[in-house]
């Protein structure tokens, strides 16, 4: 899924979705984050990720996502 989003007021790219098991009660996604020579990657709510460079397709996964937990919505794990 490599695309830049706004996360926290920092530019980061998301890499790809967190592992499942990582995803059992809300979606995550692994993002890298870099400050001059510092680079790190850690995990991110999809809800808190605002696309600001992204294809359709991410950009309308996003939406879709940001609007199922505005309307109460959540992952159950049964």
């Amino acid at each position: 899924m490599n695309t830049t989003i706004n996360h926290l007021q920092h530019c980061c790219i998301v890499i790809e979705m967190s592992p499942e098991y990582d995803c059992l009660h809300d979606m995550f996604v692994e993002v890298r984050y870099q400050e001059g020579s510092v680079d790190n990657i850690f995990s991110a709510r999809l809800f808190e990720v605002n696309p600001i460079d992204v294809d359709e397709a991410t950009a309308q996964a996003i939406a879709d996502w940001h609007y199922w937990v505005g309307r109460g919505y959540e992952l159950i794990h049964y």
